[in-house]
């Protein structure tokens, strides 16, 4: 690493010198001295100050911050000094110069539109940038008038793009990347606009000013701004935001190489059982050795292991960044092993919701087979023995007020028989359970009802739900007719019981709706009651078959 940092550096003394060939070779004389206009002198000085700038910002910026656009800023000083050779005065040298006068152009756009961390991670950016190398390589293409004014409109609507989608850290540098964005866009549309014009050459040389203020100025603000780290801060930023509602592992992967541009990035995750680092498919993630082409970031939690990273050496060279990425990552997979153990118990307390209610279910019906088998049996003896005594001669009045209580206590054990479990449910299914329900209802019900049996927990819910909305109907609905229906669609028995009545129904009003809604969603189904005064209620359930 610090070879290459003394190669970035070791490019600054060989990039001035190219631009002090090019700018004496533009003025065709052994110095800047007599010879030349004063106007040249100018022209060439500036045209030296503007390359110099690129350079100068582009090794600071390389030495003191791991930024990409450090180089992209090197490279777009290179390619204007190679350009400049365009306007020498020997043939030969011009004709070489005339293939680079607008290469600048492509890192330059590349360096603005991906500032701060030099990365393209939307595809706008990349195809732009990448018209921007294309047409700048082609000199007669990249000199056009109507390429300049194209470029300038694409350039400002990229990044307008880019600053609404940023965030936090990251939009406030997004803002400085904006601005340039914007400069350098209008000094394009400015030579534009003039070259179509074919303004005179006065009007020519105030563009051509203007242009080169505004590439210094991007050159000078820029690397002020990377030597003072924000560009670390807002990538950290960004991916802390990303991350912050990661769902799974495999989309913490994902946000995490697009927020630090390597593709190329894998996670492994510490599995303390097989004491290896494991991916997103459960496959080993074996690390390289310390003198591979792949950089190797582990994060732990104290003294335990945690996750590491496989990237690209250049991605996390900066210390600051590799440090804050890592506390990211412990973060993100902290909350992704949060929310699994969540999903976990969620599907438990179903899962144990559910048996609460099959259980509830199963001593419903041995409730009504012990009453129907063992209580009943005993009133039908009593009620044998009492006839029996009416024919040896007992008090007839006093036998049949006693028959007549025995009739009706065994009707009210029925009822309620058919209340804890009705038994039509159990030996005929739901159809003829509801068939009865119906019957036995105060107003008029209207039955569409799918026929075959479901499985017992689904039948029992199907049946108290419209039980209890039949039995509202008659406190308290008001009603003159009613209507349930019952029907399977797409894996799901859909069930409704509606009204004619007077409406305002409130599903917290009372202890059977709120069960109701219990027992339906413990066995992962959806309850819900509309109920507008004045209109009629309806209630429905829906269940997975």
């Amino acid at each position: 690493m610090k070879a290459t940092r003394l190669g970035v550096v070791g490019l600054l003394p060989v990039g001035l010198a190219l631009g002090v060939a090019a700018e004496w070779a533009t003025l065709h004389r052994p110095s800047f001295a007599v010879a030349a206009s004063a106007q040249e002198q100018r022209l060439a000085a500036a045209d030296f100050v503007v390359g110099g700038a690129l350079l100068v910002a582009g090794v600071v910026c390389r030495r003191r911050s791991r930024s990409r656009v450090g180089p992209l800023l090197v490279a777009a000083g290179f390619a204007w000094f190679l350009g400049s050779f365009a306007s020498s005065s020997f043939t030969s040298v011009a004709a070489v110069g005339a293939y680079f006068v607008a290469l600048h152009r492509g890192p330059l756009v590349h360096a603005v539109v991906s500032y701060p961390d030099g990365r393209l991670s939307r595809r706008s950016t990349q195809l732009l940038v990448g018209a921007a190398y294309a047409i700048s390589a082609i000199a007669l293409i990249g000199q056009s008038a109507g390429t300049r004014l194209g470029l300038a409109v694409l350039l400002a609507l990229v990044a307008a793009q880019a600053f609404r989608a940023s965030r936090g850290s990251a939009r406030r540098a997004r803002r400085l990347a904006l601005g340039a964005a914007l400069a350098l866009a209008a000094a394009l549309a400015a030579g534009g606009v003039a070259g179509l014009a074919e303004a005179g050459d006065a009007t020519d040389r105030a563009v051509l000013w203007a242009y080169e203020a505004v590439i210094v100025l991007v050159a000078v603000v820029f690397g002020l701004d990377l030597v003072r780290g924000r560009w670390a801060e807002a990538t950290v930023t960004s991916l802390v935001v990303d991350l912050g509602d990661v769902p799974e592992e495999g989309v913490l992967r994902e946000r995490l190489a697009t927020a630090l541009g390597d593709r190329s990035l894998a996670i492994g995750y510490w599995s303390a059982e097989d004491r290896a680092f494991m991916d997103e498919g459960g496959r080993r993630l074996d690390l390289p050795d310390g003198d591979s082409t792949r950089g190797v970031t582990t994060v732990s939690e104290g003294d335990t292991l945690v996750a590491a990273l496989l990237h690209d050496p250049a991605t996390l060279e900066d210390p600051a960044l590799r440090n804050s990425v890592a506390a990211a990552v412990r973060v993100a997979v902290a909350n992704v092993r949060l929310q699994r153990e969540i999903r976990r118990q969620a599907e438990t307390l179903t899962v144990s919701r559910r048996r609460i209610v099959e259980a509830a279910d199963l001593e419903r019906r041995r409730l009504e087979r012990e009453l129907r088998e063992r209580t009943d049996g005993r009133l039908r003896r009593l009620e044998s023995l009492l006839a029996g005594a009416e024919a040896d001669g007992a008090d007839p009045v006093a036998l049949a007020e006693t028959l007549g209580e025995l009739a009706a206590a065994r009707t009210e054990l029925g009822e309620l028989a058919r209340g804890i479990h009705p038994r039509l449910l159990t030996e005929h299914g739901l159809p003829a359970a509801l068939a009865d329900l119906a019957r036995r209802a105060p107003v008029p019900v209207a039955l569409d009802v799918s026929p075959g049996r479901l499985p017992a927990p689904l039948e029992a819910a199907a049946y108290f739900v419209c039980s209890e909305a039949l039995a509202n109907v008659a406190k308290h609905a008001h009603a003159s007719r009613a209507a349930i229906t019952v029907v399977r669609t797409n894996g799901r028995l859909l069930m409704s019981v509606r009204d004619d009545g007077t409406g305002g129904a409130e599903p917290a009003g009372g202890s059977g709706l709120r069960g109701l809604a219990d027992r339906v969603e413990a066995l992962g189904g959806r309850f819900a009651i509309d109920s507008p005064p004045g209109v009629g209620t309806t209630v429905s359930a829906e269940l997975r078959l």
